[in-house]
């Protein structure tokens, strides 16, 4: 066997669980995490108990056209957040599940907010 060409991730986060090849296409899925680092979250969070920001995690789906095998392109990257779960490709169409927790702090703090009102 030899090496016909190497697919890196622009994001060191992003681990692949799951790989499917479909006519010209690979499709990887798999999980992304780490802290938002959107400035309304992070300041929002900064007198809080989360001073690094909130911590997400993504399922992401990631298809590259392979039809010149030795220059994969991405062509189409899809992000949903929670945690993947399980997928399966149906008749060429890829169907995957995430599960998201519910932050109880989130609701608790809007709680205590409408008391104050």
């Amino acid at each position: 066997m030899n090496k016909v060409a190497e697919i890196t991730f622009e994001n060191d986060n992003f681990k692949p669980s799951e790989l499917y090849i479909y006519n010209d296409k690979i499709i990887l899925i798999g999980n992304e995490s780490g802290y938002s680092t959107s400035k309304s979250i992070v300041k929002e969070t900064l007198n809080s108990i989360y001073k690094k920001g909130i911590y997400r995690q993504y399922s992401v789906a990631v298809v590259y056209d392979i039809s010149n095998i030795e220059r994969p392109q991405e062509v189409r990257r899809v992000k949903i957040e929670g945690r993947y779960v399980s997928s399966r490709m149906i008749n060429g169409n890829i169907y995957f599940v995430a599960n998201k927790a519910i932050s109880g702090y989130n609701i608790l703090r809007h709680q205590y907010d409408a008391l104050n009102e």
